[in-house]
């Protein structure tokens, strides 16, 4: 459909506080993270617009450090958001070392959760912390879209 880009958002003063993590001299690592946040987000929010011909969109992370999400209709146009504080809370709550300590935890009750776990964990294909990370970036999406 119709996205708008935040610059012309921003210049009509329909949106504030950009976050632009591209000016920032960063490591490659966090650089990599917003990128893959944003662009998960912006896919997102265009499949969604296709399918239920949203015109006037547009995605941005906002420069605020604690974690959170919002969806706003403003002067016309829809917009969802992000905080930046969003991907580095949920990559850190996600991470490698997180999955990791739940084997050594152990799923002590149920084992064919705890077969599953196992077998999912020692596949070298499936990256637990992406998995989740992505389902976070659905989950956070699709709430504020219902």
């Amino acid at each position: 459909m119709y996205s708008v880009k935040k610059e012309i958002l921003v210049k009509y003063n329909v949106i504030n506080d950009v976050f632009d993590y591209r000016d920032l001299d960063i490591e490659e690592d966090t650089l990599q993270m917003y990128s893959y946040f944003e662009s998960s987000f912006i896919n997102l929010y265009e499949s969604y617009a296709n399918i239920y011909n949203i015109k006037n969109y547009c995605f941005y992370i906002n420069n605020e450090i604690k974690c959170n999400a919002f969806a706003t209709k403003r002067k016309g146009y829809n917009i969802i958001g992000i905080t930046n504080g969003y991907p580095i809370l949920i990559s850190k709550k996600l991470d490698k070392e997180y999955f990791r300590n739940i084997v050594l935890a152990g799923i002590p009750n149920d084992e064919p959760a705890r077969e599953a776990y196992s077998d999912l964990y020692t596949d070298v294909y499936f990256d637990f912390s992406k998995f989740f990370i992505d389902c976070s970036i659905n989950f956070t999406f699709r709430r504020p879209c219902r």
